[in-house]
Formats: C-alpha cells, structure tokens, sequence
C-alpha cells in the first residue's frame, strides 16, 4: 500500500512539474504579462499606482521564465540580454554612493556641495545621480520588460506566432475602449489613468501619441497576421477577417486620435504593409467580376484610394485632428508646440552633465534647474519628448556607448534580413524591424518606449529577431 501510494506521489509530482513546464504553461505566463501591462502599464509615470502590482508580477513571472530557461534558449537572446543588463548595471552605477571629494567635482553638483558644506552635510556620500529615488526607480522598471525578454525566449516556436496575436487583442481592445472615450466625459471613469490627454481616444494609455504609435505599429503586424495565413487550414478565412478588423480599426483610430506622430507613423507602416500585401500577393495579378477582368495593379490603386478615402472622410467629420495639428503645427489643439524650442536646451543638458550623465530618471529635477524663462509656463515638462537626447543626458558618455551599440546592432541586423532568402521567419524578423524602426523615429519626438505596455511590446520584437538571426546561423530552441 505505502509503495503504490508513493508511486502515485511521484507521477503527481512529475505531472504538475511537467504542465508548469509546458508550451501551454509557459504561452500563459506570457499572456498574464501582455494582459497586465496592457491593463496597467499604460502610462510612463513613476507614481502611477498600479505600477506596486505590475511590477511583482513581472518578477514573479520573469522568475518563472529563468526556472525553465534552457542555455540554448539564452543563447538565441545574448546580445539584446547582455545590452539590456549593461544598462542595468549603468543605472545601478549611477546609485552607488561616491565619496565628497569625488562627488564635488562632477558636473552640476558644486552648488549643492556649497550648501551641504553650510549645512554641515559636507562629508556625505552620494550617488552620482541628481535624483536618486527616480533612478531607484528606473532601476526598478526594468523588471517588465526583463519579464518579456526572458518569457519570450522560452515559447516554443508553434506557440510565438500566438504569442504576437496576443498584442493585436490588446490593440483592438484599446481602439475600441478609445472609441468609448470619445463619447464620454473627458475625465470619465473610461480613462484608466488619473493624468491623461483629456478628451482624447487613449485607450489603454495616458497619451494619445503612445497610443496612436501603438496602432499604427498594428496595421503592419495586421496585414502580417492576414498574409500568415494558411490557404490548408480551414480557420483561413476567419483569419483573414479577424485580421483585417483589426487593420481597419487601427487605421481609422489613429486618424481620429489627433497625434502627428501616429499620423506619421501609419503613413509609413500603410506604405510598407501595401507593399508587403503585394509582394505575398494578398492583391492578386487579376480579379474576375463577371466577365470583366480587373488587375491587380487597379486592385493596388483602388485599395489606396479607398485608404486616402478614408482620411478624407475622417477629415470632412472633422475627425482627423491628428491632421489639423499636422496642418497647422504651432497653432494646434495643445497650443505651442514646444520641441523646436527644447532642442538647443536639450543640447545644453547633455555637455552640463557629460561624461558623467545626470542619472537615469533625472531629468525632470534637472531640467527644473535649467529651465529658462522664455520656457516658463504653467505646464511642466517630465520628460524630454525626445528619447535619444534624454538618454545621453541621463546616461552620459556611457549611455552614449550603449545607445551607439544597440542601434549597430540593430542595423546590422536589418542589413542580415534583407540579404536573407524570403520567407516567413525572415518577413516576421524584416516587419518587427521595420517597426522599431518606427519606435526609434517616434522617439526622436516623444517617449512611447518608456510605458511598460510600449516597452514589453519592443522587447519583444528584439527577442522576435535576434532569435531569428541564432536560428538561422544554426541555433536551436528547445
């Protein structure tokens, strides 16, 4: 009797073991993590309060990631692994406390050291950041997408194709919750996050910029799910139509939602997705209606048209207010636009705290210090609005570096996938590309990367392509 019943033990043991191991365990923890920072990770805000949930989660399933994780796994992740814990290791450098006369001597700091010698405070270790508590926290946000690296890493390859449906979900619910909003209160009980772009379709986010970005990046990756689409599998057709709500939808919200730099990003991600639609030949060369043969280069022109119909209707509702602002630039809804005159501030920033950098998180404290008095408003600026420049004042010459190496790679391997032989590995790889690609552009004007729904949804797309490129120099996922 004790020997059957420990018999059974083991099998139960082996069998829990193995379905928390499983393609459909580990497909799971990844969707908990797209649902949660979807529903709580929509805004770029340190002191949102959903964040003390969304963060423990994320450990808990990254912990889960690195339990399971194979070395061939890690392998197929190294380069955006090793980048992503050099930035870390930045960010944890920046809170190591210095001694007083090395701290002194950085940049921006003797004012400070004039007043804490006053005070009394003068043999005080500090870090070298300007604002240690939001570098603590920067520090801190990078568990989500950590989670996202280490989650996507070990789908089975059958199951990271449902894993990138996971996000086109979350762009039909946040266009739709969008779509809501317009109709309600503009500080209804619809927006998620207490400080959002009042009035605006936001969807899951605080800010229609994110948002709009959000699902323009969306078209693509619709027009991706369309074409992926076997004609031997008898889903096929729903498919194609789950695919093409989703591009619609997306299309029609991001001309509703009043931000240039989705409007931006859509023409460029439109442009790039016809071009794809043809190439795996969703227009096909000729369409019979009858007896009339149409081909399909009129099918392409007709197709576009019917797109530029679409805006031109959005705009005679007076919908498209992403266009009126495109139009009318400085004179648009949110009054002056404030980026042209931010650079040559932001440029003053980065040689004030270089080579040291002010800390990753800083900016807000810094930039109050520097702020000049033509800028003087009652609006405050927390962020940059141009990520690039951003991370070189908080990061410095290290951050620099970094930023230098994660862009060559990045090109390098976009340079790999054009050379590669098509198929539908290397198009998902070329497309994912193209789509940080628009990331990076976005962030020259804004910080979408920078909210953990945003941030989870890149690192995914390098986790898509870097896995690509292993496996195609003889790599294996196991």
């Amino acid at each position: 009797m004790k020997t059957r019943l420990a018999k059974h033990r083991i099998k139960l043991g082996r069998s829990t073991g193995g379905n928390l191991t499983s393609a459909q365990a580990r497909f799971i923890a990844f969707a908990i993590l797209v649902s949660a920072v979807f529903l709580m990770g929509g805004s770029s805000r340190p002191d949102v309060q959903s964040l003390v949930l969304l963060r423990p989660i994320s450990v808990l399933l990254g912990g889960y990631a690195l339990t399971i994780i194979s070395y061939e796994q890690l392998q197929l992740v190294r380069i955006p692994l090793l980048l992503f814990l050099g930035f870390a290791l930045l960010i944890g450098l920046q809170l190591a406390p210095l001694p007083p006369e090395i701290w002194a001597e950085l940049p921006g700091r003797a004012t400070v050291a004039e007043v804490s010698a006053v005070m009394g405070l003068g043999d005080a270790w500090r870090p070298l950041s300007l604002a240690p508590d939001r570098s603590i926290n920067a520090l801190l946000s990078l568990t989500v997408p950590a989670a996202a690296l280490l989650l996507f890493a070990v789908q089975k390859e059958q199951q990271k194709q449902q894993a990138l449906v996971l996000f086109l979900w979350a762009a039909i619910g946040s266009a739709l919750l969008g779509a809501l909003q317009i109709f309600g209160p503009s500080d209804g009980s619809l927006y998620i996050y207490r400080i959002s772009t009042e009035g605006a379709p936001v969807g899951f986010f605080a800010n229609r910029n994110h948002q709009s970005v959000f699902l323009a990046c969306m078209v693509l990756f619709s027009i991706w799910f369309i074409a992926s689409a076997s004609k031997r599998d008898r889903g096929a057709p729903l498919r194609r139509a789950f695919g093409m709500a989703a591009l619609l939808l997306c299309f029609v919200m991001v001309l509703i939602a009043g931000s240039r730099a989705g409007l931006a990003a859509l023409a460029f991600t439109s442009a790039i997705g016809l071009g794809y639609a043809r190439r795996r030949k969703l227009i096909p060369n000729q369409i019979s209606i009858g007896r009339r043969k149409i081909s399909g280069r009129a099918v392409f022109a007709g197709l576009t048209a019917f797109l530029l119909g679409l805006v031109g209707l959005s705009i005679a509702q007076g919908r498209a207010l992403s266009i009126d602002r495109l139009v009318n630039g400085a004179g648009g809804v949110d009054g002056s636009d404030l980026r042209s005159e931010l650079a040559p501030v932001l440029w003053r920033m980065i040689w004030n705290q270089f080579p040291y950098g002010s800390g990753y998180g800083s900016f807000e404290d810094f930039y109050g210090t520097v702020e000049p008095l033509n800028l003087l408003s009652n609006r405050y600026l927390n962020q940059a609005h141009n990520d690039w420049a951003q991370f070189v004042i908080e990061g410095g010459l290290a951050g620099l570096v970094l930023l230098g190496l994660m862009v060559a790679w990045l090109v390098w391997r976009m340079i790999q996938a054009l050379r590669a032989d098509p198929g539908p590995s290397r198009d998902l790889a070329l497309l994912s590309l193209v789509v940080l690609a628009v990331l990076g552009f976005a962030s020259a004007v804004d910080y979408p990367l920078r909210t953990p729904a945003m941030a989870v949804f890149g690192m995914t797309l390098v986790v898509i392509v870097e896995a690509w490129v292993r496996r195609r120099s003889g790599g294996v996922c196991r």
